[in-house]
């Protein structure tokens, strides 16, 4: 067996990838993007065995400074979004066990403490073999599309009061385009001002080197749609991927005066349909703010009554040296009670960006829930 870290410009990364189903997440551009944007060194473990494989893309971090650690001691987390571990997809149970104790063994090796790691709700991952070994905890569930219905049953699966916005959008004047260069910077204010409005945390307002990074990441996998009012004004706007088959819907926001019409409804809408007539399989809404069954869960949900769970899972590879820090943590922050039990790694409970999905396009009201 052969097992290690490799960087961003390994070709076996790649090549990896070519083998295994996987998304935009998955990709080295993706997370050296990542890596830039929310700190650490964009690495992935990759052990195969035979014709089987693992891979697991992840950011290294030094552990924070002040704790007392050794300069060499590292932990690992996935990026943002969904870069769950990929395993071919012939392994057995026991070839994942075995690569999986290879991925530990590494890890231990490199003086990695612990390892956050997010999986995909539509891939295939393998929880049963990480279960063996740590947490692995359900956040709630994602909304996805079939792209294989026709338009007829995307719409008939619509929920009615969906479809009745979207027809009196269109009616109004509103339209949707997509991958205009000159909506570029209405979006990013657009976006701007939601996260504004929605009060969101800092880790959210992403500057205009973060979005010009990630179309450099992402080139023509990346898609921006918006939505036109009569007066061609941007009512809404959103970035979408496509990658291998699989439509994501990563950001998006909508301007405040626009608010009652709802106007995202019509950009779902129009997204679903290029997705489905440009050969795509699945549109994958996302879920709930932190995976909860709120406004914005059942807003996308009014889509498709298709849905997948969402997991993550906690790692301590050095039991000793973790139990070590959280101690020393729990010491330094006796002044401020400022201690998240449930937070994991719990001694970066105060220092790392949040994990959970982002703020909803816009605030729905009561009356999206129903059917």
């Amino acid at each position: 067996m052969n097992a290690e870290f490799i960087t961003v410009t390994d070709p076996r990364w790649a090549e990896c990838l070519a083998e295994m189903p996987h998304d935009f997440y998955h990709l080295p551009e993706y997370v050296a993007f990542a890596a830039r944007h929310e700190g650490g060194t964009a690495a992935a473990f990759l052990a195969r065995e035979g014709s089987q494989a693992l891979l697991i893309p992840l950011l290294l971090r030094r552990v924070p400074d002040g704790l007392g650690g050794r300069s060499t001691w590292r932990d690992a987390s996935s990026p943002y979004g969904y870069p769950s571990p990929l395993l071919s997809p012939t392994a057995t149970a026991h070839r994942g066990c075995r690569l999986l104790h290879a991925f530990l063994r590494c890890s231990r090796d490199a003086e990695i403490i612990s390892v956050f790691l997010r999986f995909h709700p539509l891939l295939s991952s393998p929880l049963a073999e990480f279960c063996e070994h740590g947490a692995v905890v359900r956040h709630g569930q994602t909304v996805w599309i079939d792209l294989n219905d026709d338009r007829q049953s995307l719409w008939r699966s619509t929920r009615e009061n969906h479809r009745r916005g979207i027809a009196a959008l269109r009616q109004k004047g509103f339209q949707a385009r997509l991958d205009h260069h000159e909506d570029w910077p209405a979006f990013v204010a657009v976006y701007e001002a939601t996260m504004e409005r929605l009060h969101a945390e800092s880790f959210y307002h992403f500057s205009e080197t973060y979005f010009r990074d990630l179309c450099a990441a992402l080139g023509a996998r990346l898609h921006l749609c918006a939505i036109l009012s009569p007066h061609n004004e941007v009512a809404a706007a959103g970035l979408f991927t496509a990658v291998n088959g699989i439509v994501q819907y990563h950001l998006g926001g909508t301007a405040e005066k626009y608010l009652p019409l709802a106007p995202s409804k019509l950009m779902f809408d129009h997204v679903r349909n290029w997705a489905r007539d440009n050969g795509q399989s699945i549109f994958h809404l996302g879920g709930g703010v932190g995976g909860r069954d709120d406004s914005l869960f059942r807003f996308k949900a009014g889509f498709s009554r298709t849905t997948a769970e969402f997991h993550t899972c906690r790692l301590v590879v050095d039991h000793d040296h973790y139990g070590w820090l959280n101690s020393r943590f729990r010491q330094m922050q006796l002044a401020t009670g400022q201690v998240n039990e449930e937070f994991f790694p719990l001694y970066r409970s105060t220092t790392c960006p949040r994990r959970m999905p982002p703020p909803p396009v816009e605030q729905t009201r009561p009356d999206h829930a129903r059917h």
